[in-house]
């Protein structure tokens, strides 16, 4: 205890002035002992394994314009690619592992390969890891998937946003190469074919989904009526368009054949009464007149109330009639005053007996070809009514299906764009041209052994300095003599014996 108080100081604890005389005083234990701490250093830092490290950067170019972007944007939905966690996450998957091994095992330096941990104490040849494996190749694949985590890694890189290490540390500088080729052919080409995995699954749901709506259409029979009302379309082209022709036609012909009809009328009554031909002919004329007029009317009112289902030219024939209408009325006004002269009344009855044959043979003639003619007409329009009805009918019943068909045509398009999305896929994660250089290090440096090293020597030396203080029952001087002894006065030194 009394030695402990030399050793203690009030002001600075301990009394490094003493214990610096003790280092000396002992000077070989404080000399071994640092020295031996050195040496262990040195002897542990060259008993490490020198690790071969290389790196390579890539980036995650899904922001961008990328095949995963465009994948995105056909699906319709916002892009985010993966997430940083994501992204450290692929290299890490046991199925990523054993896709790494067989990558390895099929190259030609696989037997050159060494998988001893970095951490090994020990390096152990690569056929001791495979010893229990005999001839399968299967437990080797299992054996270096399992031995591959411990070598590589993949990390963010600190200084750059949005970029990405792989890293290899191995024992070997061959390994550590032939490791980051593999990961990062490996990486790119996984990621392409996650990208196709996921477009095929969304091909594969547009084709069935375009099954079940084709079979939908096929159930309402779509196609066929839809052919159906393209066909009734250009037929009812046609038939416009021959109405049109026949249509002037017919109602010149009704027209002479009214004039026919009126002739034959009056001829017929000439020939019966023989007598006034004056008052035969003004009624004669007046009588065509106003059956004419009446004709005209009939036709006008026909035309006005079928008008835009015939074509442009109505509005012409409606005009024409309109103006002949006036015209025919005007002659019928002026009747009154119409005076004739007539040489001879029986040579006018003879003229009328001698045409009325031709006239009657005229009008049967010209009566026949008109009814032909009304036939055709009347079946061409009862035609074209049906045709309009039946393509309402078809229009109403495609409408109901209109919604279905434009879904589908909507699936065949993205469906379309999906293939061909399928076909040009690329990697969202680009890595850069070349790696880095294959770096070699120990786990701890030289340096951070030296400095513990000696740190650890210091402090066992002056445990081992003190030790042997306490167990040294020698005074060395006048100092340690008072502060062992301080009750005791001092008289004086002895002498030196020659």
């Amino acid at each position: 205890m009394k030695k402990m108080n030399i050793i203690l100081d009030e002001t600075t604890v301990l009394n490094f002035p003493f214990i610096g005389k003790l280092i000396r005083r002992y000077w070989f234990v404080s000399l071994i002992i640092p020295l031996v701490a050195l040496i262990f250093g040195v002897v542990k830092y060259s008993s490490q394994n020198t690790i071969f490290q290389t790196s390579h950067a890539f980036k995650n170019t899904a922001e961008s314009a990328s095949s995963s972007s465009a994948f995105a944007s056909i699906l319709g939905e916002k892009n985010r690619g993966l997430d940083e966690t994501e992204i450290v996450a692929i290299a890490n998957s046991i199925d990523f592992q054993f896709k790494l091994a067989e990558v390895l095992m099929e190259d030609q330096g696989f037997s050159n390969l060494n998988f001893n941990s970095i951490n090994a104490e020990k390096s152990v040849p690569q056929s001791s890891f495979f010893a229990h494996c005999g001839s399968e190749k299967e437990c080797v694949r299992r054996t270096v998937a399992t031995l591959l985590p411990s070598l590589y890694s993949v990390v963010p890189d600190k200084g750059i946003i949005n970029r990405y290490l792989v890293i290899v540390r191995s024992l070997d500088a061959f390994t550590s190469k032939s490791l980051l080729k593999a990961l990062s052919i490996l990486i790119e080409s996984d990621r392409v074919k996650t990208i196709q995995s996921t477009i095929t699954q969304q091909i594969k749901l547009s084709e069935e989904l375009i099954e079940t709506k084709r079979k939908e259409l096929e159930e309402g029979d779509i196609n066929t009526q839809r052919d159906r009302y393209k066909f009734l379309v250009s037929e009812l082209e046609d038939l416009d368009r021959k109405l049109n022709s026949i249509r002037h036609n017919f109602f010149v012909m009704k027209q002479n054949l009214s004039q026919a009809e009126t002739i034959l009328e009056q001829t017929l009554k000439v020939r019966k009464k023989g007598v006034n031909v004056n008052e035969l002919l003004k009624g004669e004329k007046a009588a065509a007149l106003e059956l004419r007029i009446s004709q005209l009317r009939e036709d006008l009112n026909s035309l006005e109330i079928s008008k835009g289902q015939f074509g442009g030219k109505d509005q012409v024939i409606i005009t024409q009639i309109k103006e002949e209408i006036k015209d025919k009325q005007k002659q019928l006004d002026a009747i009154g005053a119409f005076k004739r002269s007539i040489s001879s009344v029986s040579d006018f009855v003879k003229s009328k007996d001698k045409t009325s044959p031709n006239q009657e043979f005229d009008y049967v003639v010209l009566k026949k070809r008109f009814d032909e003619m009304k036939n055709e007409y009347d079946n061409m329009v009862s035609n074209r009514e049906n045709m309009v009805k039946e393509m309402t009918q078809l229009e109403n019943h495609l409408d109901k299906y209109k919604p279905t068909i434009e879904f589908l045509k909507l699936l065949e398009q993205k469906s379309v764009q999906l293939k061909i999305a399928e076909s040009t896929v690329v990697s969202d994660l680009s890595f850069d041209t070349l790696p880095s250089d294959v770096a070699s290090f120990k786990k701890t440096s030289l340096g951070k052994i030296l400095f513990i090293s000696l740190a650890s020597g210091i402090f066992f030396m002056f445990v081992a300095v003190l030790s042997r203080y306490f167990m040294d029952g020698r005074i060395y001087d006048e100092y340690e003599l008072q502060s062992v002894f301080k009750d005791l006065e001092i008289i004086g030194n002895t002498p030196d014996f020659q």
